[in-house]
């Protein structure tokens, strides 16, 4: 099990995704190519864009191996 984000944020989202795809030795470009999204998106997520599009970040997020989850608290 990796490492556990609590995430406010999208720049938190998008320091991650830096760092995970600095990790992995991988350019901009290539996570792109391999998320199947425009460089310049990925270039938005890593900078903290707040209005990304929901479903291609979730292609960036797999592409890196990376998942989003939410806790959601008990009975309310």
């Amino acid at each position: 099990m990796g490492t556990k984000i609590v995430i406010h944020d999208m720049k938190t989202v998008g320091d991650a995704v830096r760092a995970e795809r600095k990790a992995q030795r991988a350019s901009q470009t290539m996570l792109a190519q391999f998320a199947n999204v425009g460089l310049r998106f990925v270039r938005d997520v890593e900078s903290g864009k707040e209005s990304v599009n929901f479903g291609k970040l979730s292609q960036v997020l797999m592409a890196l191996g990376l998942e989003l989850s939410l806790d959601v608290p008990g009975d309310r």
